[in-house]
């Protein structure tokens, strides 16, 4: 198809190029300048020699001058129409016309390289040239140079497992060559491992932004380090593994104290701390001198149970001493005022000997009198 196409293009600058040339012709030949539309009219009887527009146009060139031009017939001009129109299918047949006169020194030869003859004897800007252009010509060294470089610098990358990095760099290829099968195959091959396992890739990476956005980094590492195993060089998972790593390399910042808070109304008073003795022996006091003397001993030497009988009320008011109890008797002892000290009765054997007592900083009173002045 590509064949028959050139062939057809061909054909049509050909005949193009001829009606050029027979319109320049028969300006020159109006002029007056017959040897030169003669010799225009013989290029293209070369070119197409079964032309009959040139041939008629030659033989009235040649005829003498006061020779009547004889207009040609309409048979003629049907058939040079008819010609002229077939010859668009590039496979019209070549005329062999029968050599007569000045023309039996033609030669028939349709070839494109005799129609650079007829542009050579005439500058004019009537005529234009014929070089035809056929395919794109190859690329230049500079180009092929820049595609190799970018085929290699494509499967680097592909063979670290950047695909998508690939895919672009392969991609450039075709602004400079854009019928590269390499750089096709190529890419699909890429895209065919970008698509693998694409479903599971993303929801791994899902799973993994969330956790990191939550600042969960522990669960979003190994979820990024399981995205990059099946696609190495995948952006997103490499974007967020470094930021997982920036934050662990920054030491961790002492929290902030929180504000002091200030008690309530209705809060519980701070606990009462009282200021306690040093540890250590304590020196034992004397005695007290308004009764006898006692040695020292445990609580286990009295009887609690018989102490609890002590009276009370009424037998404390009496002036009489209240009778012993359990073998102890009690003594309140008396001042000159007559008013007993309010002191704990103080237990003691009656076996003991009866000893003078000191009398003591307060008399014996009653509960209805006031105690008396402090001194």
């Amino acid at each position: 198809a590509r064949q028959l196409l050139t062939e057809v293009q061909d054909s049509m600058m050909l005949d193009l190029q001829i009606g050029e040339t027979l319109a320049k012709a028969e300006a020159l030949a109006a002029q007056g300048q017959r040897e030169q539309a003669q010799k225009l009219l013989r290029d293209v009887l070369k070119v197409s020699p079964g032309n009959s527009r040139a041939r008629a146009m030659l033989e009235s060139q040649l005829k003498p001058v006061g020779t009547p031009e004889s207009q040609p017939s309409p048979e003629a001009t049907i058939a040079m129409d008819a010609f002229e129109l077939g010859s668009f299918s590039g496979n019209a047949p070549t005329v062999a016309t029968p050599a007569a006169g000045p023309l039996k020194d033609m030669e028939p030869a349709f070839t494109l390289d005799a129609l650079d003859s007829l542009d050579a004897p005439f500058e004019a800007p009537g005529i234009q040239s014929t070089v035809l252009t056929g395919p794109s010509p190859g690329l230049v060294p500079a180009e092929t140079a820049k595609v190799q470089q970018y085929l290699k610098e494509g499967q680097d990358l592909y063979a670290s497992g950047q695909y998508q990095d690939a895919i672009d760099v392969w991609t450039r290829i075709f602004i400079l060559d854009e019928s590269n099968t390499e750089a096709d195959a190529l890419i699909a091959r890429a895209k065919e491992a970008v698509n693998a396992n694409q479903g599971e890739i993303e929801h791994s990476l899902t799973e993994a932004i969330a956790a990191f956005n939550a600042g969960d980094c522990g669960r979003a590492r190994p979820l990024l380090e399981k995205v990059l195993q099946s696609f190495p060089g995948h952006r997103e998972a490499l974007y967020y593994l470094g930021r997982i790593n920036e934050q662990a390399a920054v030491a961790p910042a002492a929290p902030p104290q929180p504000p002091p808070v200030q008690p309530s109304a209705f809060s519980a008073p701070p606990p009462i701390f009282s200021a306690g003795l040093p540890e250590g022996p304590r020196e034992q006091t004397a005695p007290a001198a308004s009764g006898p003397a006692l040695s020292a001993g445990s609580p286990d030497d009295f009887e609690f149970e018989e102490n609890l009988d002590l009276p009370t009320g009424e037998a404390l008011r009496s002036s009489s001493p209240p009778a012993p109890v359990g073998g102890f008797e009690f003594d309140s002892p008396a001042t000159e005022q007559g008013l007993a000290a309010p002191v704990s009765p103080v237990a003691r054997p009656t076996t003991a000997p009866e000893q003078p007592k000191a009398p003591d900083a307060f008399e014996s009173f009653t509960w209805d009198q006031a105690p008396p002045a402090e001194v």
